[in-house]
């Protein structure tokens, strides 16, 4: 048997909604399924490692890195370093559209 189930609201809740649909056959067979849905949400791919290669003490290199959001709403994305404070990202922020 295959069942389909929709879910629609004009709340957004971003915990999701959860809730379970009960089966229950003429034998007394019982089972649970849970059911979750969940709001959409962006969906950032990129290149998680950077190789400047040797770059010599006091000098620039520049990089580009690549980000593409494959999600259904824009994304927030911030870059940030902790280790190195002579690295400068720039931008350091901005938004993307899905696409």
């Amino acid at each position: 048997m295959k069942l389909v189930i929709t879910f629609e609201t004009s709340v957004m809740n971003k915990n999701g909604f959860h809730d379970t649909l009960k089966i229950v056959s003429d034998e007394n067979y019982e089972r649970d399924i849970p059911l979750h849905a969940y709001p959409q949400q962006a969906s950032i791919i990129f290149e998680p490692f950077l190789n400047l290669g040797f770059v010599k003490m006091n000098s620039e290199k520049t990089e580009k890195i690549f980000f593409l959001n494959e999600g259904k709403i824009p994304a927030k994305v911030a870059l940030k370093t902790a280790e190195n404070q002579d690295l400068v990202i720039d931008p350091a922020s901005f938004t993307m559209e899905p696409g």
